[in-house]
């Protein structure tokens, strides 16, 4: 039997947003008070999901993190808001070029060694200190 285009391209869709928020927690250092136990990333209490199942928000701020940021990020097309704030993340800032609907990125206070070179003009950036 047969999947409609429609229906392969939302599992595809699925299974690359869960792929992305799986690379995040691996490449984080999170601590006991980020529970990111549960399969589903939109379960996770600092991420919101649409109702489509798709990630608009990660919000991770002063929770003393360590770890760097996978580079597909940019695949998690729908997200809205960054907040990584006030924790010790590093290396570069992956290419978020692809999050086209991004309107808040908080990444001041880690130790990043760059500023990402594209952005929409909508997206406000916060990222004033190390």
């Amino acid at each position: 039997m047969f999947l409609p285009l429609l229906t392969k391209l939302r599992i595809f869709s699925d299974q690359r947003r869960r792929s992305t928020m799986q690379a995040l927690k691996s490449s984080l250092n999170l601590t006991k008070d980020v529970d990111w136990s549960n399969p589903n990333p939109c379960k996770w209490p600092t991420v919101q999901c649409a109702a489509s199942n798709r990630v608009t928000r990660i919000q991770l701020k002063t929770k003393g993190i360590r770890g760097i940021l996978p580079p597909n990020l940019q695949t998690l097309r729908e997200l809205i808001v960054l907040e990584l704030f006030q924790n010790q993340i590093s290396s570069l800032i992956p290419d978020l070029s692809g999050l086209t609907w991004l309107q808040t990125l908080n990444l001041h206070d880690n130790l990043f060694d760059s500023v990402p070179k594209k952005l929409t003009s909508r997206t406000t950036l916060s990222l004033p200190g190390r």
